[in-house]
């Protein structure tokens, strides 16, 4: 019994270590063809990965995932290798270029997804300052030449950059390097002031002859200035239209040198002469404004100021033209008229200015003199005298200043009656005048001429009669007081005179209230009067 059951033992041990090795084997198997598996499927992926970025590069970035040498490196590896090297993952890579210009650092950039290896060829670089504003150019006024590339770690790149995916998005910079050295610089203003105004340029090709060919100026104002040519202001070269400005680069290599190059006009001028009215004999002043076509004032030049009176009569002045004015004083005034007058400027060559430069041409300028008559006053006294007398009356005529008016004629009118007198130094006197019956008024009036303006003036004629009645003395009867006989008696009998006592008072009082002129109311009433206070006595009686 004990024997069996040791025979059982060991044929349990005998089964249960074959199954062990079984176990053993089997999974040894397995681990060899899961790497086999995965050899062949990393293979796959890099083949597929080539063959895309060899399609996305057909362009001319001339991208390539790997480059030729790499991928000779890694086709000798063996898998395990191979896996290492291309990382895990996919990433996604941003591929920076710094380079320069005119206007500073600028930046250009590509990015790409990989998951191996992303080649980056010099075809690509060389695109980046493939334009000269990249390669060769001025910056803070140094010249900025390129001259090759380096990666973030200063390395000079010489052929084709592998990028190698780490499973993480990352950024790759890249640098373009240049040779700057300090040069000159040329810069040319140009003076068009009466066209487009200045401009300058600054110039620093140190390989190429700078030029400039002239045209006549755009848009300038022909109704104000006659453009003739530019002209250099340094060296006084002048340029007419279609020649050609050279500067060779050793004229400012190494310094700044500054052109500047003027159109040159000649600007017309304008003068503006007033009219001018005054009277004859006055002196006066007469000023003519001298400008430019633009209205500045001018300082240079003379000016000739001519009134032409007729009959080959012409007087001229002349003076100079300052702060645009030319003033011509002390000029007397001839005879009344109206007379053209004329100024005629010459114009000048600016003194501040280059020869030729800023001329100011000659002009004229046209207007009137009104010459007037003097104004004149007549003046004389008042005269009297009787009836029928003949008498002298003398008139003073005087002109504007107070000076006495030296010819011309005078009437005297006086009661329809003329005198005529001529004027002598300032006096006209008419001899033999009769004067009238009466008081009255005369007229006194001068004529005027060319020189003389008319004037005129009443006086009073006062005239006494010859042994005129005393009209107290001899009362004009009053026609409707009743008449009376020489006894006083009136037409109806009553007795107009009675002889009382008062009544000599009565009477005297009546003969004191007669006005002398015989008013024939006032007699009317004075006779009533007497008529009542006559009545009245009557009755008292």
């Amino acid at each position: 019994m004990d024997n069996l059951k040791s025979k059982f033992l060991l044929f349990s041990l005998i089964i249960l270590l074959f199954l062990s090795v079984y176990a053993i084997a089997a999974a040894e198997s397995d681990n060899v063809i899961s790497d086999a598996q995965n050899d062949l499927k990393l293979s796959e992926d890099t083949i597929t990965d080539d063959v895309k970025l060899n399609e996305d590069s057909s362009d001319d970035d001339v991208l390539s995932k790997v480059d030729t040498d790499s991928s000779d490196d890694i086709a000798d590896e063996k898998p395990a290798d191979i896996k290492n090297k291309l990382g895990a993952g996919t990433s996604k890579v941003t591929v920076i270029f710094h380079k320069m210009s005119s206007d500073g650092e600028v930046t250009d950039s590509v990015t790409n997804e990989i998951s191996s290896t992303w080649g980056i060829g010099m075809a690509k670089f060389n695109n980046q300052v493939a334009n000269k504003k990249y390669s060769d150019f001025v910056y803070e006024n140094e010249h900025w030449v390129f001259d090759h590339w380096e990666d973030a770690d200063g390395n000079k790149i010489t052929g084709t950059q592998t990028i190698v995916a780490t499973g993480e998005d990352f950024e790759v910079h890249y640098y373009a390097k240049y040779t700057h050295t300090p040069l000159g610089t040329l810069r040319v203003t140009y003076n068009d002031n009466f066209g487009h105004g200045s401009s300058s340029m600054n110039y620093t090709d140190h390989n190429t002859a700078y030029k400039h060919t002239f045209n006549v100026p755009a848009d300038y104002p022909e109704d104000k200035v006659v453009f003739k040519y530019w002209e250099r202001e340094d060296t006084g070269e002048k340029f007419n239209a279609g020649d050609t400005l050279t500067v060779k680069p050793s004229e400012f290599d190494g310094k700044e040198l500054n052109i500047t190059v003027n159109a040159i006009y000649d600007i017309k001028t304008v003068v503006t002469l007033d009219e001018v009215t005054d009277y004859t004999g006055n002196v006066v002043d007469i000023t003519a404004k001298v400008e430019d076509a633009f209205g500045n004032p001018l300082n240079g030049g003379t000016a000739t100021l001519t009134i032409d009176y007729g009959n080959n009569n012409a007087e001229t002045y002349t003076a100079e033209v300052n702060d645009g004015k030319a003033e011509f004083k002390d000029i007397t005034l001839g005879a009344p008229g109206d007379y053209p007058s004329k100024v005629e400027y010459t114009g000048y060559d600016d003194p501040d200015s280059s020869e030729g430069r800023n001329t100011y041409l000659a002009s004229e300028g046209e207007s009137e003199v009104h010459v007037l008559p003097l104004n004149t006053t007549t003046e004389s006294d008042d005269v009297s005298g009787t009836v029928g007398e003949k008498v002298d009356i003398t008139a003073d005529i005087t002109d504007q200043n107070g000076d006495p008016v030296q010819n011309g004629t005078a009437v005297l009118k006086i009661n329809g009656k003329e005198y005529t007198a001529e004027v002598k130094n300032g006096k006209a006197t008419f001899t033999g005048v009769e004067l009238p019956s009466k008081s009255t008024e005369a007229t006194i009036e001068y004529e005027g001429n060319d020189y003389y303006n008319p004037s005129n003036t009443t006086i009073k004629v006062t005239v006494t009669q010859l042994d005129e009645p005393d009209d107290d003395d001899n009362p004009t009867p009053d026609p409707d007081e009743p008449s009376t006989d020489s006894n006083g008696t009136d037409a109806n009998g009553t007795d107009s005179n009675p002889k009382e006592p008062n009544d000599s008072k009565i009477t005297e009082k009546v003969k004191k209230a007669i006005p002398a002129a015989g008013n024939p109311i006032v007699l009317l009433a004075i006779a009533s009067v007497i008529l009542g206070s006559a009545v009245s006595l009557r009755r008292r009686k």
